[in-house]
């Protein structure tokens, strides 16, 4: 199945390129969005990491490569029914280094049942499609105590179905796939049999999404392999009602290791309150995580984080931000505690 589903990434971008050379034959849809950013933590020798994918932290110096980033999507419809979808991501935690973030094909089997194909986002969280375009979202970046995913796409097959109940829209996901991932700083990581499913109800302004993914997970160390199987479980409810604004997610993690009878559990859950006046938004967010087990000792962590931040909206399709977290960590395994105050400012760019 890797083998295909890479074969099928690289298929959507080579279908993109040679529709690019005529014009003629399709119409090309191109969109943009950029983040600069810039944070630190209050206090000397403590640093805070600000973007899990990349491992990007901030420091007591200010940095502003950790989460500036820019992205450039084009799509393509070369058929009445076929289309190609292509993201490229240039990252600050990757040195800029441009990489295909999103690269599959789309096919519409019904008006309601779409067939995805090829490298796609892990759509396990509320924000999982839109994880690095900050202005769909009031923060600077999600609560990082529930968004803690090194793995954001994955190479697979995604059935995506979608259609009106009365007044609600609904829309659920199924998929399939497998990913590889390697490390500068840690293990590399390689996800297979990847299965899950997502249930969203909208209605007005309420969103109610559901779902659980089941994944086996091999980490590779220089001497050593670990096997593990994990289950994810995901639920958000969200409220956009006149000037308010309440988001809130929470997850259950289950990790076993299946060469012996260890096991580990994580629990993480956020809420957030914003309310809009005129131009800005002003929020608050609590933000919670827990993980227990054997599995990773490293892992028995427990953080709690605040976070106030305003976002202002001061040109069409722009927006700045700026924020104060403060953090506390807790080592369970070593009883080590520390405390942990950042601030960061970020611009949001669509275009």
């Amino acid at each position: 199945m890797s083998l295909i589903t890479r074969l099928l990434c690289r298929q959507a971008v080579f279908i993109l390129l040679l529709l690019s050379f005529d014009t003629g034959a399709a119409e090309f849809e191109w969109s943009g969005f950029a983040s600069i950013a810039g944070g630190k933590t209050l206090d000397q020798d403590t640093s805070y990491i600000v973007a899990p994918d990349t491992g990007s932290t901030y420091t007591d110096e200010l940095n502003f490569a950790p989460e500036t980033l820019a992205g450039l999507q084009v799509q393509t419809q070369f058929t009445e029914k076929a289309r190609a979808t292509l993201l490229l991501m240039a990252k600050g935690g990757n040195d800029f280094d441009a990489n295909v973030e999103w690269a599959y094909l789309s096919y519409d089997l019904t008006n309601e049942l779409t067939l995805n194909a090829g490298r796609y986002r892990l759509p396990l969280y509320y924000y999982s499609d839109f994880l690095d375009v900050g202005y769909a979202y009031p923060w600077i970046r999600p609560p990082v105590d529930v968004y803690w995913v090194p793995v954001t796409s994955i190479e697979g097959l995604n059935l995506y179905y979608n259609r009106y109940l009365s007044d609600i829209q609904f829309s659920t996901q199924l998929w399939y796939g497998t990913h590889d991932l390697e490390s500068d700083t840690g293990p590399d990581v390689s996800l297979r049999n990847a299965t899950g499913i997502n249930i969203t109800f909208q209605y007005r302004g309420a969103s109610l999404r559901f779902g659980q993914e089941r994944v086996d997970v091999s980490l590779g160390f220089d001497t050593f392999k670990v096997e593990n199987r994990a289950e994810f479980s995901f639920l958000a409810f969200m409220v956009d009602h006149k000037n308010f604004i309440w988001n809130s997610e929470y997850t259950y993690t289950v990790v076993k290791n299946l060469a012996s009878s260890e096991d580990g559990e994580t629990t993480t859950w956020y809420a957030s309150l914003g309310y809009r006046i005129a131009k800005f938004t002003p929020h608050f967010t609590h933000s919670f995580r827990e993980g227990a087990g054997n599995v990773n000792p490293a892992s028995n962590l427990t953080s709690k984080t605040n976070t106030l931040g305003v976002a202002w909206y001061f040109h069409r399709n722009t927006v700045l931000k700026l924020e104060y977290s403060q953090s506390d960590l807790e080592q369970k395994s070593t009883g080590d505690s520390r405390d942990i105050e950042i601030i960061s400012t970020a611009i949001d760019i669509l275009f």
